[in-house]
C-alpha cells in the first residue's frame, strides 16, 4: 500500500466447525441500534487527510455470507450496523 490500495475491508468474521451452529456477530442483534458498529469510515491519504467514501458502485457496500444468519446496513453518515444471532450450519 506504499502507492495505493485498490480494497479496504471493514467488518466481522466468524467461525465455527463444520456441521456446528454459527456463532453470533456483534452483540448478536440484527444490524441497528443494537448492533456492532464502524464509525467515521473514511480513507485517509498519505497527508492524514480523510476522505468521504462514496456509497455503491463507487465506494462502500455490504457484501454478506450468509444472509440468514447476518447483515450489514450502510448509512449515509460514514458508519455502518452490522451484526447477527448466528445460527447457520455447514
Amino acid at each position: 500500500m506504499a502507492d495505493h490500495a485498490n480494497l479496504v475491508e471493514w467488518g466481522g468474521y466468524t467461525f465455527s466447525n463444520s456441521g456446528s451452529a454459527s456463532p453470533a456477530m456483534g452483540s448478536g442483534h440484527w444490524p441497528g441500534i443494537h448492533s456492532a458498529v464502524v464509525r467515521d469510515v473514511r480513507f485517509v491519504d498519505d497527508t492524514g487527510r480523510g476522505y468521504k467514501i462514496d456509497p455503491w458502485p463507487g465506494g462502500l457496500f455490504a457484501s454478506i455470507s450468509h444472509k440468514k444468519c447476518y447483515g450489514a446496513v450502510l448509512s449515509v453518515d460514514e458508519m455502518f450496523y452490522y451484526g447477527g444471532p448466528g445460527g447457520c450450519t455447514m
